[in-house]
């Protein structure tokens, strides 16, 4: 069925609802709803602030024309806010303007719901406070990875303290004129003009300071701006980004120091941790733990790691920007950048099974193309975890590899149909060389990638490809 034909049906579906609704009586009405009760929660609101009934099924109609429409604006416009928009212009096309169902006045409506959505798109900028660095005096106050800058809150207050504090107070002010404004309508009598009382002062005050005291709270502070699109959607691909950022140099710093590497408001292990136990003797012990509040490192780390891996860097980098471009399709990025998610999880997660398995999943993000066969996924898997890291070794490198990838292929194989216990010792023992592979694995596979992007082999084809040829290099037959 046709986009058009689809949205002649649900329009039509939507009149013939409204109309049986408003002919009950109440009785009827009465007895409908207890019958039905969940149609009684979905209604149009009218200009004059009434609401109609429409029922469930006729509310499910306007989410399938936003669905049917936000495909064709991707990436830019949220599913709620458009059906909000068509629910206002079906009522002034249809209800107001008494238009007739016909193609051209569905059309005129569904494009002035996306026109009254995209009023409201902007691009913004988003500051996240995030945690990285334990410590505030290193250098540098700020650096890049991609479209992401961090700075130290300390830098973030000194650059944008005075603006942040005078745009609240012309917005607090802005806010209580609008509170008198409507106030005097609906009073319909003249209203003194008052200064701000005390109380709200504090209020304003006191919001402000929370406001400063969470920044404060963290070191350090992401700055992303978002191409224009709805504003729920530029917060999602900010976030998107930023854990990008975060999960990239996680890679760089390891299990071992990139554990609580975050954006500030996500979940990670407590900061301070205290156990209390007395001994049979009766004396008491106590022991203090110090976490979650970001990695230990160098007065030189970033500088270290621009010297070392700036390529690496700069191709992660350039990678996480398909978050905020996702129209611009790329598949050997998408797929690192799923790899790249996994991988970040993994290393902050708190449990070494939970672990094993996302580094897994990100080893079957780099390795299974769609071309593969269906058996064989274990081989496939680690031998071509094995082909990414070994390049330009020798076959020892590529056979210890080899091993190791099949090592915790297999030990994840047995946790998931449990054949070990995923609390078990064994599993903990693992472990280093699960957090090596998956470290070693996503440099390997971002230059592989990068290799293929640049010289226009960009299909998942060509992947599997390239991994065939490393393997005649190797003497190794497809299985």
């Amino acid at each position: 069925m046709g986009k058009h034909q689809q949205n002649i049906e649900d329009i039509n579906f939507i009149a013939h609802e409204i109309s049986k609704f408003s002919s009950m009586t109440l009785e009827d009405f009465k007895t409908h709803i207890k019958q039905q009760p969940a149609n009684f929660l979905y209604t149009l609101e009218l200009p004059s602030g009434q609401h109609i009934q429409i029922g469930r099924e006729a509310a499910l109609r306007f989410n399938s024309m936003a669905k049917r429409y936000c495909k064709l604006h991707p990436y830019i416009i949220d599913e709620l806010s458009l059906e909000r928009a068509i629910k206002t212009e079906f009522v002034k096309t249809f209800i107001e303007d008494k238009r007739p169902i016909e193609i051209k006045f569905i059309d005129r409506m569904l494009n002035n719901a996306v026109k009254r959505n995209q009023i409201t798109h902007k691009a913004i900028t988003h500051y996240l406070s995030c945690v990285i660095i334990i410590t505030p005096n290193f250098e540098p106050n700020e650096f890049k990875i991609g479209p992401v800058r961090f700075i130290t809150t300390k830098k973030f207050f000194m650059n944008y303290g005075s603006k942040i504090e005078a745009d609240y107070a012309s917005y607090t002010q802005h806010s209580q004129q609008t509170i008198k404004q409507e106030k005097l309508e609906a009073n319909h009598q003249l209203l003194k003009e008052e200064p701000a009382t005390e109380e709200s002062a504090k209020s304003s005050g006191g919001l402000i300071t929370s406001i400063y005291d969470c920044y404060k709270s963290y070191i350090w502070v992401a700055e992303i701006t978002v191409p224009i699109c709805d504003e729920k959607i530029s917060r999602e691909k900010a976030l998107r980004t930023v854990q990008g950022a975060l999960d990239i140099l996680k890679l760089f710093f390891g299990h071992r120091h990139g554990h609580d590497l975050r954006i500030g408001y996500d979940t990670a292990r407590p900061e301070h941790t205290a156990t209390i136990t007395r001994t049979s003797d009766g004396m008491f012990h106590y022991e203090f733990g110090y976490h979650g509040a970001g990695a230990y490192a160098n007065s030189n780390w970033y500088s270290d790691i621009v010297s070392h891996n700036g390529l690496y860097l700069a191709g992660a980098g350039n990678a996480i920007e398909g978050y905020l471009k996702p129209e611009i399709k790329s598949e050997h990025r998408d797929r690192w950048l799923r790899a790249l998610n996994w991988c970040g999880q993994a290393i902050s997660d708190n449990i070494p099974a939970f672990q094993l398995v996302k580094y897994v999943a990100a080893l079957e993000c780099l390795t299974v193309t769609p071309a593969d066969k269906e058996c064989g996924v274990t081989d496939i898997v680690t031998r071509r975890t094995a082909l990414l890291i070994a390049q330009g070794s020798g076959d020892d490198v590529f056979k210890k590899t080899y091993a190791a990838a099949r090592k915790i292929y297999r030990f994840r194989s047995d946790l998931m149909h449990g054949r070990v216990s995923p609390t078990g010792k064994d599993v903990e023992n693992v472990m280093p060389l699960a957090h090596q592979i998956g470290q070693e694995v996503m440099f390997a596979a971002l230059g592989l990638f990068g290799y293929l992007e640049m010289n226009g082999r960009t299909s998942s084809r060509e992947l599997f490809d390239q991994y065939r040829e490393l393997e005649k290099q190797r003497h190794i037959e497809e299985k």
